[in-house]
C-alpha cells in the first residue's frame, strides 16, 4: 500500500477486494502511522493517496472496457495479435 504499485498485471489480486479493504483500512478511526505487511510504513494520506490511485485505475479500466471501440481494439489485440504474448513488451509494464 505504502510506495508500492500492484504487481503489473495484478497475478492473483482482487482489484474490488483491494479497495474495500484499502477503504476499510481508512473508515477505522484516526490513526498516524499504518503499517503494511509487504511495504513501507506510511500516514494516512499514503492510504488515501494509494486508494485514489487504485479507484482511478478501476474507474479508468472499466470506462475504457464499455467503450466499444476500446473494447473491440482490446480484443483484437489479445486474441489477433497476442499483444498479451509479446516478449518485446514485457518492459512496458
Amino acid at each position: 500500500m505504502v510506495g508500492r504499485l500492484p504487481y503489473k498485471d495484478l497475478p492473483g489480486y482482487d482489484i474490488q477486494g483491494m479497495i474495500s479493504s484499502t477503504k476499510a483500512v481508512l473508515n477505522r478511526s484516526d490513526f498516524e502511522v499504518f503499517v503494511g505487511g509487504h511495504a513501507d510504513i506510511g500516514t494516512r494520506a499514503d492510504i488515501e493517496h494509494y486508494q485514489a490511485y487504485l479507484e482511478a485505475l478501476y474507474s479508468a479500466v472499466r470506462d475504457g472496457m464499455l467503450a466499444d471501440n476500446i473494447k473491440g481494439v482490446y480484443q483484437s489485440l489479445v486474441d489477433d495479435s497476442y499483444f498479451n504474448f509479446r516478449a518485446d513488451l514485457d518492459t512496458a509494464y
